[in-house]
């Protein structure tokens, strides 16, 4: 229609006949030509280049300005079979699922277009299947959450469970208020898992990663935030959003100081909580509801590590190493916690966890907690070949004890328990009465057999 109207100007200006006495006008020979009109492009041309557009935002999965740019298509008067047809696409990613089906049944009747009917045609079938399937989807992401905030000690209040959810409840926005609420309360970490989980089911949009931005700040991480949210305010053109967009960028360093302020709080009062729930009696944390002047930082993670320790000491691994996870969610630097960790796991037999909770340490630009940190992961190892070996022979023994060591970037090395397992297979002469010489021997085979494995190691990655 646009177009047509377009050339129709261009037809309609037909030139004047010229009258007898009118002489044809001569050009100046340094009279500059009249520069050319710029004709618009095919109507082809013009929506290969709105979908083109629209295929860019699609691809970012802002399925939202994909299809604002099919709208702005559609409005200038392009022929819509192609275009509807990739905007019912857009709509069903996005989750709505009625107005996409509607453009495909009409498609899928259209005699001018086979192929296109064809697709059309599939496409409802396949959406019309995914929204059956849908609700079922819905109540396992609900269960999800509530296991997840019940392991957590932190009861949902806004999203419902699976069931009293029903399919006119705005999931998107439940999951965005839910967020708010829980960062308020000082549950961050589970606030941010929630909303990872979210946005991984496809319940995106601008309020949910609002939330996830200022999740990501009061648990430190300010970068990660304002990148969020700069990228919310580049694309997202609803005045009100981005108002708060604006605001959030804006309370970004304060949010971030005032939970600062009250981490050790926060702290204390989620240990205190967690150790009832598991039917454990705090014996160094302060009771809950008791006035006491505020706790320094360093005081609260030293509060938090005798009771961890006390939990230990019990026996109760499980409890402890909850405690401890506690602990990480508000301070990113406690060595004394991660050997802790690493302790109660080899205590629980659990070695390639235990090395795994060491690595800040043992890569740490401070001597002190790299070397206790070495020290704990080799005794560990040590501690798990001497098992071995009185139960399967020495060599197998010796061998896990080297490959475990590399396995973990860690150099196997020897000392006098594992010479303890090396005499046992031993063919030397064990009567050697120089203790001295006997140890260099044992050395030497431990040497040996230690080359062995790492010419073989080469080998099976040649």
């Amino acid at each position: 229609m646009v177009f047509s109207q377009f050339f129709s100007r261009f037809s309609s200006r037909k030139k004047a006949p010229k009258t007898r006495n009118e002489k044809p006008t001569k050009q100046k020979p340094n009279a500059k030509k009249k520069s050319a009109r710029i004709l618009l492009p095919s109507k082809d041309e013009h929506i290969r280049l709105t979908l083109q557009e629209a295929e860019k935002y699609a691809a970012q999965k802002k399925y939202k300005l994909a299809i604002q740019a099919i709208n702005k298509g559609l409005n200038a008067g392009l022929p819509t079979p192609k275009l509807l047809n990739q905007k019912a696409h857009y709509l069903a990613e996005s989750g709505i699922y009625t107005p996409a089906q509607e453009i495909w049944k009409k498609l899928k009747n259209d005699p001018d277009n086979p192929e296109l009917a064809g697709d059309a045609a599939q496409s409802l079938k396949l959406c019309q299947q995914r929204q059956t399937a849908l609700p079922k989807q819905t109540r396992a992401l609900l269960k999800y959450f509530h296991t997840l905030a019940k392991n957590k000690q932190q009861p949902l209040q806004f999203i419902p469970k699976p069931k009293d959810w029903k399919t006119n409840n705005d999931l998107t926005a439940i999951i965005a208020k839910e967020a708010e609420h829980l960062r308020g309360k000082g549950h961050a970490k589970l606030s941010q898992l929630i909303i990872e989980r979210a946005l991984s089911e496809g319940f995106r949009s601008p309020t949910v990663l609002q939330q996830q931005a200022l999740t990501l700040a009061v648990s430190g991480n300010l970068q990660d935030a304002k990148a969020i949210l700069n990228n919310l305010l580049k694309n997202e053109n609803t005045p009100k959003l981005k108002r708060g967009i604006q605001k959030s960028l804006q309370d970004l360093d304060a949010e971030q100081k005032q939970y600062s302020k009250n981490r050790s709080r926060h702290l204390l009062l989620r240990c205190s909580n967690y150790a009832l729930a598991n039917n454990w009696k705090p014996q160094h944390l302060p009771k809950l509801g008791a006035k006491k002047a505020k706790t320094s930082d360093p005081e609260a993670k030293k509060l938090t590590i005798k009771e961890i320790k006390s939990i230990v000491d019990a026996g109760k691994s499980k409890v402890a190493l909850g405690m401890i996870d506690i602990l990480f969610k508000f301070y990113n630097h406690a060595p004394q916690a991660l050997q802790l960790k690493a302790k109660t796991l080899l205590d629980s037999n659990q070695i390639d966890s235990a090395i795994e909770a060491l690595q800040p340490l043992l890569t740490s630009q401070k001597s002190s907690d790299a070397t206790k940190a070495l020290k704990l992961a080799r005794n560990g190892i040590t501690e798990k070949a001497k098992q071995l070996s009185e139960q399967q022979t020495a060599d197998e023994a010796i061998s896990f004890f080297i490959n475990k060591h590399l396995q973990h970037g860690i150099a196997p090395e020897f000392n006098d328990q594992i010479g303890s397992i090396l005499s046992k297979s031993s063919n030397e002469d064990t009567a050697i009465g120089d203790r001295e010489l006997r140890q260099q021997e044992l050395q030497l085979q431990f040497n040996s057999a230690l080359i062995d494995h790492l010419e073989a190691r080469l080998k099976k990655t040649a």
